[in-house]
């Protein structure tokens, strides 16, 4: 199965691993980083026949499912998405399946519009639920239920860990995660799905301008562009359309 690498230090949110053989350790960072119920593959067809294989066997114990697409950058269209997700849904991916992108730009550029479109699909599914139960009703039976099921795969934090992690963990939980969907579901009761989906693009905005002063991070001329490109659209999609002139 292969044990966990050593992540290279830099100051990210997130791990990155670059070591000899990683191939044969996918499996090992996928259970320590992102377990789940469900792992779908998604690579195009020539790398998928050489390297899928041995990250298909890592992922024994859980349902798991090789997706394909043809190699090239014309493969990054609309159509192509949409066969994809279209796949991943039939197969009965949700938010409880964790994706492994095997290969260069075009299947990553795929699986993060993917991860867009299933997000769009949970606020327009949640809004007519919300118009027969309260969103505290909604949030808590998400995690009455989410929990339990996670649990197997997740496992719980070590008893000896030390009390400002605990109370770091029970801050994610109370605040970004159930204080979050719980706004969401809010902000679903009293406007449209596609104004929430709008609004909730501001997050990329918000989180890098706060990791400048928590993480010491720098913002570059591309941050800035699509930051003020994000904003701009917002703010064209927000605007009242003008009265009609009277006939």
């Amino acid at each position: 199965m292969g044990a966990l690498p050593t992540p290279l230090a830099l100051p990210l949110g997130y791990p990155v691993y670059c070591t000899n053989g990683v191939l044969a350790q996918v499996g090992a960072v996928v259970r320590d980083t992102a377990p789940a119920h469900r792992v779908a593959i998604i690579s195009d067809r020539v790398v998928g026949a050489h390297h899928a294989s041995a990250i298909l066997a890592q992922c024994a114990g859980v349902p798991v499912q090789l997706f394909t697409i043809p190699p090239g950058e014309q493969e990054k269209t609309r159509a192509r998405w949409a066969e994809l997700t279209d796949a991943l849904v039939a197969w009965g991916a949700g938010r409880d399946t964790t994706i492994i992108a095997l290969g260069g730009g075009v299947v990553g550029d795929l699986l993060i519009v993917g991860n867009t479109a299933l997000y769009s699909f949970y606020l327009v599914l949640s809004r007519p639920l919300l118009q027969r139960h309260p969103p505290l009703s909604v949030v808590a039976g998400v995690f009455a239920w989410g929990v339990p099921l996670t649990l197997p795969f997740t496992g719980l934090p070590p008893v000896e860990a030390p009390a400002v992690a605990w109370a770091a963990m029970a801050w994610i939980l109370a605040g970004p995660t159930v204080g979050t969907y719980l706004l969401n579901l809010v902000a679903l009761q009293h406007v449209p799905a596609t104004v929430v989906g709008v609004f909730i693009a501001l997050q990329p905005f918000v989180a890098a301008a706060l990791a400048v002063p928590l993480l010491g991070e720098t913002l570059g001329w591309r941050q800035v562009v699509a930051a003020s490109a994000s904003v701009g659209g917002i703010l064209l999609v927000s605007r009242r359309p003008p009265p009609l002139p009277p006939r």
